[in-house]
């Protein structure tokens, strides 16, 4: 009697236990598909060409002349040897 109700039990939490994951993986496998999705949506919402970046930069008043005098300035003297 003691052994046949360790198997029930042991039986019982084997099928909950496998219920559990299953569903688990389930989960993971929304997540991820969900998070595909938004990394593509902003990808696509964020993507600029580099004439539009340029342009960008240039009506902000950074564009490519004031990066090289940022970068002169603040690269030690010996960087580029």
């Amino acid at each position: 009697m003691c052994v046949l109700t360790i198997v029930a039990v042991d039986l019982i939490v084997t099928v909950r236990r496998a219920r559990d994951e299953r569903a688990l993986d389930e989960t993971v496998q929304a997540l991820k598909q969900r998070a595909r999705a938004q990394d593509e949506r902003l990808r696509q919402e964020t993507y600029v060409g580099v004439d539009e970046a340029q342009q960008r930069m240039e009506q902000l008043g950074i564009g490519v002349s004031w990066i090289m005098s940022y970068l002169v300035a603040t690269l030690p003297d010996d960087f580029a040897e």
